[in-house]
């Protein structure tokens, strides 16, 4: 499994203001009188598994330029929230990758680096896999395990705003099953509902957080029709893992 870890770039020179069509008129005054398209861009930290890693490539093209934000990177491909859990994958029981074992301290380094004024957090892939906790294979839409992925989200949320940045829960889209079990049914956390059940989580621990946090309903951009799409609007929105 892939690692990206704490990823920062320098700023850049000045450039010109560019803000897109989509931003409404009173937010591009605002940002522009707090000089984010030139000397004080919105600092944003994106972090999370795979998802946030290839999320983040979208998002910092010409972020800086068209909204007034400059994007950091703390991801952590392949790993899951609760890094000492064993995990099943398409079938086979996994263990956890040792250097996903300290990720609040790693995130805490650049949280305290970036000093960021919002935090995104992108997870879920790694959290929709069936795992073995309490001695027991357990998975989303089992109170036990439900009550543990709030946890482990509500520690990102306090990792992510100990500078006091304001932080952004990201739902989760849904992905393309890339192989079937031998039975030829798709492996169980690759279905739909156990991407429903997260988001679920991901609102409700939200909702905890009034003031401090918000929700971007990513999966509801991505997959506007309710299921997996590789295209929105002739678009390409997917990588081709799915």
């Amino acid at each position: 499994m892939a690692l990206l870890v704490a990823t920062v770039v320098p700023a850049t020179a000045n450039v010109s203001v560019d803000a897109g069509a989509a931003m409404p008129a009173a937010e591009q005054r605002q940002l522009t009188a707090a000089n984010a398209f030139t000397s004080n861009p919105v600092r944003f930290e994106i972090f999370g598994d795979s998802l946030a890693e290839t999320l983040s490539t979208g998002l910092g093209l010409s972020s800086k330029k068209s909204f007034g934000v400059y994007e950091y990177k703390a991801g952590v491909a392949g790993c899951d929230l609760d890094p000492h859990l064993e995990v099943m994958v398409a079938g086979q029981a996994e263990q956890p990758p040792p250097a996903c074992l300290d990720w609040p301290q790693r995130l805490t380094a650049v949280i305290d680096q970036v000093r960021p004024d919002v935090v995104g957090i992108l997870v879920g892939r790694m959290e929709t896999l069936d795992h073995l906790y309490d001695r027991q294979w357990t998975h989303v839409g089992e109170p036990a395990w439900d009550a543990h992925l709030a946890s482990d989200l509500d520690e990102a949320i306090r990792v992510s705003s100990s500078t006091e940045a304001k932080v952004v829960l990201f739902t989760m889209p849904y992905v393309d099953p890339p192989e079937e079990a031998a039975n030829g049914q798709t492996y169980p956390e690759n279905q739909p509902s156990r991407v429903d059940g997260f988001n679920a989580i991901v609102r409700k621990v939200a909702t905890e957080h009034p003031g401090l946090v918000s929700v971007i309903d990513l999966n509801r951009i991505i997959d506007p029709g309710g299921h997996y799409a590789p295209t929105v609007d002739g678009v390409t929105v997917r990588f081709t893992d799915g």
